[in-house]
């Protein structure tokens, strides 16, 4: 008895462990499917549009709405570019602000992301047409806090586009680890 009441513990802790990973394999997939489904979205919207320019990205409702799509509860997907200057730009975001002509170099977001900005910029400049770039990187909140970040770039097929999925993949991971605070308080009342 005293054996399996040792070892109830360590299934608990196994099982939390093993389902977070695969609740995160499975959460990096989706979004790696969202970015690609928008990615191809956008491909035939434009292709459909070639009188579109970047700069009017923004202003169009309809491909505003193919562009920038939701991605778990707070994420989201936008449009950008490394442009012929070797700058990189947003066209299309959830915020305004950081879309050209308002950035005009996301590399200016050094500055405000501190430490955070070097995993962000790896993943939005890996990608590589026929090739995305993924990775988990930091994100400064507005109270100053860091919280985790998963990002998925994608190229549009046939144009200088990508677009980015990002989100908090704590989002998706939640209710593993409340599965697991119940798994530990069970294990304990049979313990007791």
């Amino acid at each position: 008895a005293y054996y399996l009441i040792t070892q109830l513990d360590v299934v608990t802790a196994r099982f939390e462990d093993q389902g977070t990973k695969i609740i995160r394999e499975l959460a990096e997939e989706d979004i790696l499917k969202t970015a690609a489904s928008v990615a191809s979205q956008v491909k035939l919207y434009l292709e459909a549009h070639p009188e579109l320019t970047k700069e009017q990205f923004m202003s169009d409702d309809r491909l505003k709405g193919i562009i920038i799509q939701k991605v778990g509860e707070t994420g989201y997907t936008a449009l950008n570019e490394k442009g012929d200057d070797g700058k990189w730009r947003t066209w299309a975001h959830i915020r305004e602000d950081v879309c050209a002509p308002h950035l005009d170099d996301m590399a200016k977001l050094k500055k405000p992301l501190k430490e955070s900005f070097e995993g962000f910029w790896s993943v939005l400049t890996g990608v590589q047409p026929g090739k995305p770039s993924h990775g988990y990187y930091k994100w400064q909140e507005d109270d100053a806090t860091l919280k985790d970040k998963y990002m998925v770039s994608v190229n549009v097929p046939g144009t200088p586009y990508n677009i980015s999925a990002t989100t908090y993949i704590g989002e998706f991971i939640l209710p593993m680890a409340r599965l697991g605070n119940e798994s530990r308080a069970l294990a304990q009342e049979v313990k007791y």
